[in-house]
């Protein structure tokens, strides 16, 4: 347990037991929602019950009114309108969500997400092709646009205005265009700055229904389960407006699931949808859309009013073959990354021949396996970058710092994608390493919130617990301790790689760790971390003997 340690904060014990009796909870929901800083009853209220009206008004978004303004103008005068998204879930969301509020609003209205191996964002050769093949007057960027200058430009020309709505980092200076939507620019006046791709379209939409003086929230009802969807995918913080956004759409999603969502909850046995759920089990096949073949496969699909049970196949059979990559090619970066001894430095930086549409996934994995942040470089030069998780450590300020050495770059604190001459990888991992000495450092810590047992947890407590979904990025699940004995063990799984422990009348399941089973013997205790999961189980998430 040397690297386990309990997260302090004070609470007042008679302020607890009140709030207790007042939402008729488990005190040790209250103590929860107490460390996170959420202390009064209005807090509370907001917290555990979110509703549409605790939305921000999307007018304090940076030129929203020239947006909307632009857009109904298109609207009016039957312009060709374009979409331009990313190949990414939180694009595909982004351009299914604003395609459906403009269709439904009679505009004339096309999508158009790159392939993988065209690039990141809006390009100049994308605004050629937009204006042979769609004759389109208006552009709406969605998930992209901050850092398109040269298309911008070519725009610009070709007598095309263009919307840019975006939520990454802008990394030089304010793009010319007609109207920039961005919670990240340094003039906002938005009060919240992490939304999602999706989450910057549902404002716009937002803004365009209350600007025609129609029921807003009646509307946008319809879009929340895309809204929901494409913000956990793009692994956002769970906080403020992005959790209002979450909580609503998986509300959408088991109370009135659009046809696709029903089709998916049958196909996948789900009783209830989770953000989890949308984290592990949906978001996944959408990415592989983009990562393995076409992205505006994905996107037909989403749009339509209504999809057969077959239509989902095409998500199963991409998500396979990308889980089928990931499992060879992480097999031999772990070892090229142990060799060079690439974990010994702040930031893991290797390059090789990995598949370009999942050297994303093969980041996160090895900054998940080294706690390090982790760039991963395919033989042409193009790279994908993610930190660590839960972790203040920005990747994105860490590239820009060393991006003398890169041709283009861009993303967000915990993800980038970036592209190179393979020539200046040398000089490149040189310079990372001297940029990540300005970031925090990032200690190979567990924190846990309390020490209590399995047993501790009556049906009641496990009920109460959800209240406090949907959980994720920066409003993780609460972490306990405890000591207990292990009465039995067995593997379960395709290819038996999980853990079922079971303790007295308590089960707790140890994913992806099914090579440990040796390890435990029955009747001996152990110190286990672990969090008490949606579905009214444990998860074990560390264990030391």
């Amino acid at each position: 347990m040397m690297n386990w340690l309990q997260r302090k904060f004070d609470y007042n014990e008679h302020l607890v037991t009140y709030f207790a009796r007042c939402f008729n909870i488990d005190p040790l929901i209250i103590k929860i929602l107490f460390s996170r800083n959420i202390k009064t009853e209005k807090q509370i209220t907001n917290y555990m019950y979110p509703e549409m009206e605790d939305l921000h008004d999307p007018f304090l978004l940076n030129d929203m009114k020239k947006a909307v303004y632009r857009i109904a103008k298109a609207i009016q005068r039957k312009e060709n309108i374009v979409i331009f998204g990313d190949y990414d879930a939180d694009g595909i969301t982004s351009s299914c969500l604003l395609y459906k509020a403009l269709y439904f609003l009679k505009a004339e209205v096309n999508v158009v997400l790159p392939l993988r191996k065209e690039g990141y964002g809006l390009s100049a050769t994308a605004v050629e092709r937009i204006h042979n093949e769609f004759n389109a007057s208006l552009i709406v960027t969605v998930d992209n646009g901050s850092n398109a200058h040269e298309a911008l430009a070519t725009a610009k020309e070709k007598g095309i205005d263009v919307i840019v709505t975006d939520h990454h980092e802008i990394t030089n200076g304010i793009p010319l265009c007609y109207a920039f939507i961005n919670p990240m620019r340094e003039d906002s006046t938005y009060p919240f700055r992490r939304l999602a791709g999706v989450g910057v379209a549902l404002k716009v939409t937002q803004a365009l229904f209350q600007a025609g003086k129609m029921n807003w929230q009646k509307h946008i009802w319809n879009y929340l389960e895309l809204a929901a969807i494409g913000t956990v995918a793009d692994v956002m913080p769970l906080v403020d407006e992005n959790r209002i956004i979450v909580s609503l759409g998986l509300s959408k999603m088991n109370m009135n699931p659009s046809s696709i969502i029903k089709h998916w909850k049958q196909a996948l046995k789900i009783e209830y949808f989770t953000s989890t759920d949308i984290a592990f089990r949906i978001a996944p096949m959408i990415n592989a859309s983009g990562r393995v073949d076409n992205p505006n496969h994905a996107v037909s699909l989403f749009i339509k009013d209504s999809v057969n049970p077959s239509d989902l196949f095409y998500f199963e059979r991409v998500n396979e073959i990308r889980k089928k990559l990931v499992e060879e090619q992480y097999v031999k970066l772990e070892n090229h990354i142990l060799e060079h001894k690439y974990c010994d430095q702040d930031v893991i930086v290797a390059q090789g021949e990995y598949d370009e549409g999942i050297i994303g996934i093969l980041a996160a994995k090895a900054a998940q396996r080294f706690l390090k942040p982790s760039i991963i470089i395919d033989s042409t030069g193009k790279g994908s970058a993610r930190s660590v998780q839960n972790k203040e450590f920005s990747i994105i300020n860490t590239i820009q710092r060393a991006s003398s050495h890169l041709s283009k770059f861009g993303g967000h604190q915990a993800a980038a994608g970036l592209s190179m001459e393979v020539s200046n990888l040398s000089n490149f991992r040189n310079a990372i390493q001297l940029s990540a000495q300005e970031e925090p450092k990032i200690e190979p810590m567990l924190f846990y919130d309390f020490e209590r047992s399995f047993e501790d947890f009556p049906k009641t407590l496990i009920d109460d617990f959800q209240l406090l979904e949907p959980t994720g990025m920066g409003n993780l699940k609460p972490i306990f301790k405890t000591t207990s004995q292990i009465n039995h063990v067995e593997v379960f799984g395709k290819k038996s790689d999980h853990l079922k422990l079971i303790f007295k009348q308590k089960e707790a399941l140890f994913f992806s760790m099914g090579s440990l089973i040796q390890e435990f013997t029955d009747n001996t205790p152990y110190h286990f971390l672990y969090t008490v999961n949606s579905k009214k189980n444990f998860l074990i998430h560390g264990y030391d003997k």
